[in-house]
Parts: structure tokens; C-alpha cells; sequence
């Protein structure tokens, strides 16, 4: 706990949270030597750690994935067997309040067949790779435009 909280304290970090006396972070290496290698960086991470890197990453997309009908989530997270029933009402109280911020993302998956929800996240993926605003400067300099 006191190494994370240093590295807090040192801005090593993008993104961080407590979730459930847990602490959870996305490290600043990381996600940019990534970048700088020019690949695509995926994080799963809660709205409010999405809300610290659009202040960061204002050229970032951002997605969100809902469950098909809350019903569907209820029952996904009584499946697990992992939780206390009080942790799943948390959790869903959680998600409740988690869900209302979809429209800050640039888009939405819905979770229904994972296989179906894996395709969109690449359509996504494509086509951002494909706007003209992310046309690699080797390119650009390639074709003299």
C-alpha cells in the first residue's frame, strides 16, 4: 500500500482508484512506451479512472461495455460465486451508478454474446485506425501531403 501510494505521490500513474480497500492503477510507463511503439493500448478500467485519462489522453477513445439488460448482469455476478450476497448488492449499486455516465464515451458495446462484443471492440479499433486524423506522418510524408 505505501509503494502505490508513493508512486502516487511521484505522478506515476494515469489513472488510479481504491475499489473495496484495493488500490488500482494504470502505470504512466507503461501505457506510453506503448504508444510510443505505435500500438493500440486497451485498459479496463472503472468511469472514474476513464474520467482522469480523458483529461490526459484528449485524443483517446473511449468505450464503454454494458451488460445486455440488468438482469443479465444480476445473474452474471451470482453465477461467479465468488461475492457475499451484500458484495453483489454493492457491486450492483456500483454499476447502477457507473452506467449513467455511458455518454461521456465515444462508444458503446453491449455484452451480450462475448464472441459478438470482442467483433465490435475491433470494428471500433479499424475504423479509428482508419480516420484521416491518425494517418501516420511516415505516410504523409511518403505520399508529399
Amino acid at each position: 500500500r505505501q509503494a502505490f501510494l508513493s508512486m502516487v505521490d511521484r505522478g506515476e500513474f494515469l489513472e488510479w482508484a481504491e475499489f473495496n480497500s484495493q488500490l488500482y492503477g494504470t502505470t504512466r510507463g507503461f501505457v506510453e512506451r506503448h504508444i510510443e511503439e505505435g500500438k493500440d493500448v486497451i485498459l479496463d478500467i472503472d468511469p472514474q479512472g476513464a474520467a482522469q485519462l480523458r483529461r490526459v489522453y484528449t485524443d483517446g477513445i473511449f468505450v464503454f461495455v454494458l451488460p445486455p439488460s440488468w438482469e443479465q448482469l444480476e445473474e452474471r455476478l451470482r453465477a461467479r460465486k465468488s461475492d457475499a450476497p451484500e458484495e453483489i448488492e454493492r457491486r450492483l449499486r456500483k454499476a447502477r451508478d457507473e452506467m449513467k455516465v455511458f455518454t461521456e464515451y465515444h462508444y458503446v458495446v453491449i455484452n451480450d454474446v462475448f464472441e459478438r462484443a470482442v467483433e465490435d471492440l475491433y470494428a471500433i479499433i479499424v475504423a479509428e485506425r482508419c480516420r484521416s486524423v491518425r494517418l501516420d506522418s511516415r505516410v504523409r510524408e511518403e505520399l508529399g501531403i
